[in-house]
């Protein structure tokens, strides 16, 4: 797995190469764990989220991406 964003909330997301998928990961014990979306599917979550919250950008508010290659090659 390969971070690609850190949250300012309590999870860091992580893409999973071999799996195609998103996963959120707590930073502190006791906290969920889980399943954020496909990879195949990370553009149109964000661009749901960015409706929500009324955001003119694709990455959330409280997302700092780590890895912009691997951010770019999944929301193209």
């Amino acid at each position: 797995m390969e971070l690609l964003a850190r949250g300012n909330s309590n999870w860091d997301y992580y893409y999973d190469e071999e799996r195609n998928v998103i996963y959120y990961i707590s930073k502190k014990l006791g906290c969920n764990n889980g399943f954020f979306c496909s990879g195949n599917n990370l553009k149109c979550h964000l661009k749901r989220l960015a409706f929500i919250q009324k955001n003119d950008s694709l990455i959330p508010r409280d997302w700092t991406i780590v890895n912009n290659n691997l951010f770019d090659l999944l929301t193209k």
